[in-house]
C-alpha cells in the first residue's frame, strides 16, 4: 500500500492538472491518503469547477491524453482524447458524449470553449454550435502560446435531430468543463521502434456520405494515430468512392454550407486511391500533421509524430563508490 501511494504521490507532484483530475477519480481509500498532502488539498480547492459539474483527468495512454468530465446530473459523460500539449502546436481533438453505462449518444449538440490558463486571456477556440452526429465530433485548437493547462468549457445543448426544434432536443442544459494538463514526461516517453512499423488507417463505407445519416462514425478510422520518427501509415479505402489522403486543413461538415473544399499545405497528398487500394507515406519529421480528402473535404484525421527516445529505467544515471580494492584482470558486477 506505501508503495502505491509513494508511486500516486511521485506523479501527481509532476503536474498540478494530474494532481487535481486524478484524484479524483481514485477509490476512497487513495482520496483519502492523497488529501493528506496540504498542498494536494489546496490545489484541489483552487481548481474544483463551477456550474455543478464534476470532472476526471487524465488517463496515459500512448502520447495522447485523455480528460474526462460528467453533467451535474450524470446523464451525459464527456471525454475530450487530444494531442500533447506543445508550445505553437494545435491541439487536435475528439469529443464523445456516452450515457451512464458508455453508450454514445448520436445528435449531440453543443457548444465548445478552450482557453489556456496563462495566455492572458486569448481563446484557443470558440464554437458555439457544433453536432457530434454519432455521438463524437472532431474540433481543432489554434497554436498554444506555451505549455500551461488548457480549461475547456463544453456547453451540453441537448440531444435531437438537426431538423428538429431546440425545444425537442432532451438531456441536460449546462456546462461541463475540463481541464487538460500537460503530461509527466516519464508517461510520454516511447521507445525506439523499427523504422518499418506500420500503421494502418481504414477508409470505412460510408464516409463519402457527408449527410447526418452517414454509416461511418468517423471518416478515417482511427481519427488519430501516433507514431515516431521514420515510421509510416498506411491508409486503405474500403468505401465505395475514390478517396485522398492530402496535408491540410479540413473543411469540416460545416464546410458544405460555405460549399469549402478545404485548404492542402502540401506536405503529402495520396492522388487518388481507389476502391479496395491502399496508399503509404513515412513521416520524416516530429509534429501534428493534419489530413483531408480533397474530394470529400468533410473527412478529416491526424497523424501525430513524435521523435522516439529511449523509455527511462530504474538503471539510469550514476552513483560513485569507495573503491576498498581492486582486482586486476577481472571483472565484478555490482
Amino acid at each position: 500500500m506505501n508503495t502505491k501511494i509513494k508511486t500516486k504521490k511521485t506523479r501527481i507532484a509532476s503536474s498540478i492538472t494530474d494532481i487535481s483530475l486524478l484524484s479524483y477519480v481514485k477509490t476512497n481509500r487513495i482520496f483519502k491518503d492523497i488529501l493528506v498532502v496540504s498542498a494536494i488539498i489546496s490545489v484541489l480547492s483552487s481548481l474544483y469547477l463551477m456550474h455543478g459539474t464534476a470532472f476526471a483527468q487524465t488517463e496515459s495512454g500512448n502520447s495522447l491524453v485523455v480528460a474526462k468530465g460528467v453533467s451535474s446530473d450524470g446523464s451525459v459523460h464527456v471525454t475530450i482524447t487530444s494531442t500533447q500539449i506543445e508550445a505553437d502546436q494545435p491541439l487536435a481533438l475528439q469529443i464523445a458524449f456516452t450515457d451512464p453505462h458508455g453508450n454514445l449518444i448520436p445528435y449531440e449538440h453543443y457548444g465548445i470553449r478552450a482557453q489556456q490558463m496563462d495566455s492572458n486571456g486569448m481563446l484557443l477556440l470558440s464554437n458555439e454550435s457544433a453536432l457530434a452526429v454519432n455521438g463524437k465530433d472532431i474540433q481543432v485548437t489554434g497554436s498554444l502560446q506555451n505549455v500551461s493547462p488548457i480549461n475547456f468549457q463544453v456547453q451540453l445543448q441537448g440531444a435531437g435531430m438537426p431538423d428538429t426544434s431546440i425545444t425537442e432536443w432532451t438531456g441536460p442544459n449546462e456546462i461541463v468543463e475540463i481541464t487538460i494538463g500537460q503530461k509527466y514526461s516519464y508517461h510520454t516517453a516511447v521507445s525506439e521502434a523499427p523504422a518499418e512499423t506500420n500503421q494502418v488507417i481504414t477508409i470505412p463505407y460510408g464516409a463519402y456520405d457527408p449527410n447526418y445519416n452517414t454509416a461511418a462514425p468517423t471518416w478515417y478510422q482511427p481519427p488519430f494515430v501516433t507514431i515516431s520518427v521514420n515510421q509510416s501509415v498506411t491508409w486503405i479505402n474500403q468505401d465505395k468512392e475514390i478517396h485522398t489522403v492530402t496535408s491540410g486543413k479540413s473543411a469540416g461538415r460545416a464546410g458544405l454550407i460555405g460549399n469549402s473544399v478545404g485548404l492542402p499545405d502540401g506536405l503529402f497528398d495520396s492522388g487518388n486511391i481507389n476502391i479496395g487500394q491502399s496508399w503509404t507515406h513515412k513521416f520524416t519529421q516530429a509534429g501534428t500533421f493534419e489530413y483531408f480528402c480533397t474530394i470529400h473535404p468533410w473527412m478529416q484525421g491526424f497523424v501525430i509524430v513524435q521523435q522516439a527516445q529511449p523509455v527511462p529505467t530504474d538503471a539510469e544515471g550514476h552513483e560513485d563508490y569507495q573503491v576498498s580494492h581492486c582486482a586486476p584482470h577481472s571483472r565484478q558486477s555490482i
